[in-house]
């Protein structure tokens, strides 16, 4: 069962790579978005905490990501 799940997640992490590319986002950064419309949504500030925790995401990833995204126009 490990090892079928294994083959299915490196399945699903190329598919969603290769939905990605084309807005050159990772898939972090995906994340990042769609938590952040989440907690706007949900009239909670989009705080790099907030989003790190909720994401599940280190703060160095969630800081990183939210500078490129911001570069890119993204948020």
């Amino acid at each position: 069962p490990g090892f079928l799940l294994w083959q299915t997640t490196v399945t699903w992490q190329r598919l969603i790579k290769k939905a990605l590319d084309s807005y050159d986002v990772s898939h972090p950064q995906f994340v990042i978005m769609a938590v952040t419309l989440w907690l706007e949504e949900h009239h909670q500030d989009p705080t790099q905490v907030a989003i790190a925790r909720l994401s599940k995401l280190d703060k160095m990833t969630v800081s990183k990501s939210l500078k490129t995204l911001s570069l890119q126009g993204y948020i």
